[in-house]
């Protein structure tokens, strides 16, 4: 761990895993590495079953730290196994042990009006996560999805992104859905200058393309529109016709 290697750490704990250690420190350990670190990686969600069965002889261990177990078993099954019953049975759990955990607020509202449409409820959950933390950029985001999306209310949701980043000015998802505001609102300038800073930290973002795509074909810029285009059809062969999806 001391030299920022996650992988490595991860093959010898897992190892020791494999060769059934009942040793909760190390069980903690592994729960650390592969949640914190690789699942982030988009690496080794084999090892989903294990780390929840981990997770939960730590909660019986470890008591006073129940609150962000129940929280990573929600991400778990929010993030990567796309369960939400579940995922919001473990963010109330956490809410339960901790009910000032921003976190888990700010994640339900995502459920709350992604999955539910409940734009209200969801206002109120990322409302009372910022109380706790006004600088959190996750719930920030959140807040100016929700009234893009939610209530179209351009000015709020601007004032939220913006403020996103101001605390994280690398925030890529802020960066691109200002853009899609001012896509909205009219001003295409606008949106072009975000969503190309947007590109520039993730530059094969499928999503980016696409929207960057529909705005030069909106605009009429056809040399731009067929750079775009032909990128989008060398990274995405399976995809078709991008202006009419």
């Amino acid at each position: 761990r001391r030299y920022k290697k996650p992988e490595k750490s991860y093959y010898f704990l897992k190892k020791v895993m494999d060769a059934g250690t009942a040793d909760i420190n190390i069980k903690s350990e592994f729960v650390d590495v592969v949640v914190n670190d690789l699942f982030n990686m988009d690496k080794h969600f084999e090892e989903i079953p294990r780390v929840v069965s981990c997770i939960h002889e730590l909660i019986g261990v470890y008591a006073y730290y129940a609150a962000n177990y129940y929280y990573i078993l929600g991400i778990i099954y929010d993030l990567y196994e796309k369960d939400k019953d579940k995922a919001v049975d473990y963010y109330n759990k956490c809410l339960i042990a901790d009910p000032g955990h921003d976190g888990a607020m700010n994640n339900l509202a995502n459920i709350v009006y992604k999955e539910d449409g409940d734009y209200e409820k969801a206002l109120t959950l990322v409302k009372d996560a910022l109380k706790i933390n006004s600088k959190d950029y996750n719930s920030l985001d959140t807040l100016g999805c929700i009234y893009f999306y939610g209530f179209k209310n351009y000015p709020e949701a601007i004032k939220a992104f913006e403020k996103v980043l101001k605390v994280k000015k690398t925030h890529h998802y802020s960066i691109t859905a200002l853009g899609e505001v001012y896509e909205e609102m009219g001003d295409n300038e606008k949106a072009l200058n975000y969503y190309l800073q947007g590109l520039k930290y993730r530059p094969k973002s499928e999503y980016k393309l696409t929207r960057l795509a529909k705005l030069y074909d909106k605009m009429g810029e056809k040399e731009e529109l067929e750079a775009i285009l032909k990128k989008i059809k060398k990274l995405y062969p399976e995809k078709k016709d991008i202006l009419k999806d």
